[in-house]
């Protein structure tokens, strides 16, 4: 659909996930959740694929349960696994034309920026590390205990601490300033433009919160527990933890007040 929600069209039939679009093209993983066999099945097995924008023309970039993929230029970089190497950072062109293994251990592909992925290193403390993509080169960015880094065009990486009750801070790599943004622990979170969205854990009282990139300006959405935040130019998506719908919506930059996308 359009940003604003106009023209809404049906692309496939079966659930995906960790969806990209770069081009004229749609990157996702889906998952089978039956057996098959015959005309139709090809296109349904559980696999990476890619596919146009209107859905009609769908190749299997990768026929194996892969799990968090993302497009950086020519390349759609995903965690893998297999009996002989384990959990693996793989890298695979969008023509197929060649698939390499890049770094061992269970490497979370969610950031990107500037064609260097950042991530949390497992086999390394947990600690803030980059690499880039073009030359090969991993290294170690912040010895810093994170989870969930997100880089931002701001030029900060955002991300939950873990030796903070995950608290949502920032680091500015180019300075080394590192800020709390709020003393909230946080589940989850999305950040667009200079607005962040984020689901506060609380036993009794928890809450979708939004404040601004500094840390200010924080405030409810919608009471309850929320997950999967997707944020578009103009709206805010999510729904109620455990129950994909209804979809609920809040608008990026107006008041606060949810209502529910009905497509």
């Amino acid at each position: 659909m359009n940003s604003d929600e106009t023209n809404i069209q049906k692309i496939g039939t079966v659930g995906v996930s960790s969806i990209n679009a770069g081009g004229n093209y749609v990157y996702y993983y889906q998952k089978n959740v039956g057996d098959g066999s015959g005309l139709g099945y090809a296109v349904q097995a559980t696999g990476m694929y890619r596919t146009t924008k209107d859905g009609k023309d769908i190749i299997c970039l990768k026929r194996d349960p892969v799990a968090t993929l993302i497009l950086i230029d020519n390349n759609v970089y995903y965690q893998h696994f297999d009996g002989s190497n384990g959990v693996t950072l793989d890298r695979i062109s969008i023509d197929k034309s060649s698939e390499e293994v890049i770094l061992s251990g269970q490497i979370t592909p969610a950031s990107g920026a500037n064609s260097v992925l950042y991530f949390a290193d497992p086999e390394n403390n947990y600690y803030l590390y980059s690499y880039d993509t073009r030359s090969g080169l991993k290294s170690m960015v912040w010895q810093h205990r994170v989870y969930n880094p997100v880089y931002h065009t701001d030029g900060y990486i955002y991300f939950m601490d873990i030796d903070s009750t995950y608290e949502l801070h920032r680091y500015q790599p180019s300075t080394g300033e590192h800020e709390v943004l709020t003393t909230d622990r946080v589940e989850t979170y999305n950040v667009y433009d200079n607005y962040i969205y984020y689901q506060k854990f609380s036993q009794t009282q928890p809450v979708l919160m939004r404040m601004l990139t500094d840390g200010s300006n924080a405030e409810i959405v919608s009471q309850g527990y929320f997950e999967k935040i997707n944020i578009t130019s103009n709206y805010v998506y999510f729904n109620e933890y455990g129950s994909p719908t209804p979809i609920y919506k809040q608008s990026l930059y107006g008041p606060v007040g949810t209502g529910i996308f009905s497509p």
